[in-house]
């Protein structure tokens, strides 16, 4: 792209602001993967397996490379293919930029998922915070149109830093540095004209400030991160509790009066054939009691661990395919692709096969049997392969040659 003048600036600033996005959006990966190991880590927390700084500086430390190597595949199929400051400092300063806002994404979206605590919750949390950090980020409202009430959230917001960096980086380069001409603005360069015009800082220092602000946001988040796995708890409880029978003994026999009454209820009852509506009752009266002394949820049985043994499961075949209809199955190419490869591969193999309700047959007879697939017949459809190819070719050699859909 052609730069040097305030009419390209529109142009780089714009290709910025989508790299600064796309590098941004790339976190969000973070909130549903945090959300998904959440459920497992209370249950570890809550039985002080490991506090919760155990669990999250792991994460951060694995995200450190992932984190770089993303960044840098981006900056190597965008920089020189867009046409940014050709120097190769220039080049690694972005990388920089874009490593530590990547980084600070990250950070965000696990502390954002460490307080929703369920995919709903963390995914609106993240919504709302992604809007608020595009709207106060510099780049859709310039810092000049904001507020002054609402300029605090500007220098809160982080994107706002990753914008600075990325357009001081690009914009004090020497080929930049033409003399300003335009009598509206007073700073002496075109870059410098083009960061005034969005309220961007107009120093090069100011590049090393905003890139060690994502990092000490990065730093920030990964702690609210750890204080928020600390203290918050799950929304609700899954532990499951197995009724105590010795306690339900132990509290029908010291209440004598209550016994002999449901006692007395539950023989009239037997007699006049409401058994079960009486133990439903009783049950219920108990399963209350339980509730008001216990949290979770109480299972009503004892729970078991079945393992099963030499357990035999089949899917039934599909009926064939009707004789009006063969002709489509030997059209689709598909198909004689998976007629090649299952025959090609297992078509030649004579180990049984156990079908249910049939005698062992082996691996051909299958095949044939039940799919109608021929290993002798596997010349013929490397054949059809080549024949498509041909086919198709024929097709647009045909096709760019006489069709002509123009109108001139």
């Amino acid at each position: 792209m052609k730069s040097g003048q305030i009419a390209d600036g529109g142009k780089f600033y714009g290709a910025l602001f989508f790299s600064l996005i796309n590098v941004m959006f790339n976190g969000t990966a973070e909130l549903a993967l945090t959300v998904l190991r959440l459920p497992v880590f209370f249950k570890q927390r809550d039985a002080l397996f490991y506090p919760a700084w155990a669990f999250s500086l792991p994460i951060w430390l694995l995200r450190i490379p992932l984190s770089l190597m993303e960044s840098l595949i981006w900056i190597v199929l965008t920089y020189y293919t867009i046409g940014f400051a050709p120097e190769a400092s220039r080049f690694f300063r972005q990388l920089l930029a874009f490593f530590a806002l990547h980084q600070m994404a990250l950070s965000l979206f696990r502390f954002i998922a460490a307080l929703g605590r369920t995919q709903v919750v963390a995914n609106t949390l993240g919504t709302f915070t992604l809007l608020m950090v595009f709207v106060l980020g510099g780049f859709i409202i310039a810092k000049d149109d904001i507020k002054p009430w609402m300029i605090w959230g500007y220098y809160v917001s982080p994107m706002m830093y990753g914008q600075n960096a990325i357009a001081i980086n690009e914009f004090l380069d020497k080929r930049w540095s033409s003399p300003n001409n335009d009598p509206r603005f007073p700073e002496p360069t075109v870059g410098k004209v083009l960061l005034s015009m969005r309220g961007m800082f107009l120093e090069d220092y100011m590049y090393w400030v905003c890139v060690a602000a994502l990092f000490a946001f990065s730093i920030l988040f990964n702690i609210c991160f750890i204080v928020a796995l600390t203290y918050l708890k799950p929304f609700g409880d899954s532990k499951s509790i197995i009724p105590d029978e010795k306690n339900k003994k132990k509290k029908l026999a010291s209440d004598g009066s209550q016994t002999s009454n449901s006692s007395a209820a539950s023989a009239a009852a037997i007699a006049e054939g409401k058994e079960m509506s009486v133990r439903s009752k009783s049950e219920g009266n108990n399963s209350a009691e339980n509730s008001m002394t216990r949290k979770g949820m109480v299972l009503p049985f004892t729970p078991l661990s079945l393992a099963f043994h030499h357990v035999n499961y089949y899917v039934d075949m599909p009926a064939e395919i009707p004789i009006w209809w063969r002709w489509y199955y030997w059209a689709s190419p598909v198909a004689w692709t998976i007629y090649g490869l299952v025959t090609s591969q297992v078509g030649d193999r004579n180990d049984p096969v156990e079908v249910p309700g049939l005698p062992d047959i082996s691996v051909k007879e299958y095949l044939d049997c039940f799919l109608g697939f021929k290993y002798d017949f596997l010349g013929a459809v490397a054949g059809a392969h080549v024949g498509w190819a041909i086919l198709f070719c024929l097709v647009f050699a045909y096709g760019i040659k006489y069709l002509n859909f123009q109108r001139r």
